[in-house]
């Protein structure tokens, strides 16, 4: 019976610092993914000569997402019992972030798609792509990338961002994409 009890104290010890010791050693992985091509679609009618701007882009997604039935935050910021309204219930609000430019005509959206009044740290943007139509703009693919996944910037068709934990705060892959028109 001691044998066993001894035994049993031995596996419990080996297998507690083994654990400790994969946690230790494990790094996190911060390599760059080249040339991983994008293919997107982005055919944008180069009849239209406006030029994409954060203004237009912000009024194309604010049409587009109003349209199928979203709030924006715009009236929830006048008016913060909107959200409360019944036929408002279970909505979620989207707001304009931030627009990279891909070309004159098209680029990538980032915007925020949660629920009124949201907060929190780990709430991440979501992304959509918006490209020049005949005589506007319009919304071709409204959530392309995965929300843990955040964009730097974009150059000569490029685009920099990485994969991010929010909750252990941390940069899991940084990779780079090839749109190719």
């Amino acid at each position: 019976m001691k044998n066993l009890i001894l035994i049993l104290a031995i596996v419990a010890f080996v297998s507690c610092k083994k654990e400790t010791v994969a946690i230790q050693v494990s790094k996190p992985e911060t390599s760059v993914y080249k040339d991983t091509i994008l293919n997107l679609k982005i055919e944008s009618n180069l009849g239209n000569k406006t030029i994409l701007t954060d203004t237009i882009a912000q009024q194309t997604l604010n049409n587009y997402f109003k349209n199928k039935g979203f709030m924006l935050q715009s009236e929830v910021d006048v008016d913060l019992n909107i959200p409360r309204l019944p036929q408002n219930k279970d909505k979620n609000v989207i707001a304009f972030d931030t627009l990279l430019v891909i070309n004159n005509h098209s680029g990538i959206v980032s915007y925020w798609n949660a629920k009124p009044n949201a907060v929190g740290h780990c709430v991440q943007p979501h992304h959509a792509i918006i490209v020049a139509d005949t005589g506007n703009f319009k919304i071709i693919s409204e959530d392309f990338l995965d929300s843990t996944f955040a964009l730097d910037s974009i150059k000569n068709n490029v685009v920099f961002g990485y994969s991010y934990n929010c909750a252990m705060d941390k940069i899991i892959k940084k990779y780079t994409f090839t749109i190719k028109p």
